[in-house]
């Protein structure tokens, strides 16, 4: 609201405009033209604040996780000319770039171009899972749909606003609702699946055995894996295995 007066109203014609807020019971009047007055910004900071708010979070986008407004601003204020172009025309990759460099500042990891990189850094720190960047996919959407809002924003006091279609701009239409397309690769790649380990000492006959209770053959990391000849959950033996359980499978759902 503060930006939208200092956009469209105070360069117009100077008045005074009041927010009402709170509830009937605890009514209050916040002073718009007085926050803007001591905000004391620049057109320049003043420019791209609906753009930190919609990529920071906003009723329509999504928060960082353990970043909230008041940290998020600290950066904003030495960082904000990589937000100018959000929100602006089409989303390019100048402007996606540089949205992707004001993300990483809030992780605070010197030198890092991508926040898989900051990510790569942070896990080897054993930084706990949820509080590592999102990764380039998903954040690649955030940043469309922060963008689109921006827009959104920016166009409010047009009749017609020139806005692009929302299902390119990190939306997906389900039924007759839009949600947000949150990431486009699988959570979790198949090499890493393949990460379970275990230490079976008898060749790995049994379910006991994690990797083939998961249906996964055993890897070189597994403790039964000296060779192959001592694990019988190698790859030949896992075909077999799933082939197998699959039949199981069907034949005690069958009706016949």
């Amino acid at each position: 609201m503060s930006w939208y007066y200092y956009l469209h109203i105070s360069t117009k014609c100077p008045v005074t405009v009041w927010l009402k807020a709170g509830s009937a019971a605890n009514r209050k009047y916040i002073p718009i033209h007085t926050i803007v007055e001591r905000l004391d910004f620049d057109n320049e900071k003043m420019e791209s604040i609906t753009a930190f708010h919609a990529i920071t979070g906003s009723d329509t986008t999504s928060y960082l996780y353990g970043h909230g407004k008041k940290t998020c601003w600290k950066v904003y204020q030495e960082h904000f000319r990589l937000l100018q172009g959000l929100g602006q025309g089409e989303l390019d990759d100048v402007t996606a770039k540089n949205a992707e460099l004001f993300i990483g500042k809030l992780y605070n990891v010197s030198n890092i171009i991508t926040v898989n990189k900051a990510r790569e850094i942070l896990f080897v720190k054993s930084s706990a899972p949820e509080t590592l960047p999102p990764t380039g996919d998903a954040l690649s959407f955030h940043i469309q749909r922060a963008h689109y809002q921006t827009a959104v924003w920016r166009q409010a006091n047009e009749q017609y606003p020139d806005l692009p279609e929302p299902e390119t701009m990190g939306w997906r239409m389900e039924g007759a609702s839009l949600v947000p397309t949150l990431m486009s690769l699988p959570p979790v790649p198949d090499s890493c699946m393949e990460l379970i380990t275990y230490n079976c000492a008898k060749q790995c006959m049994s379910a006991r055995c994690k990797c083939k209770k998961s249906h996964l053959r055993c890897t070189a990391a597994c403790k039964c894996r000296t060779s192959d000849d001592d694990c019988s959950n190698v790859e030949a033996q896992q075909q077999h295995y799933v082939k197998h359980t699959a039949v199981r499978s069907i034949l005690s759902n069958s009706n016949v």
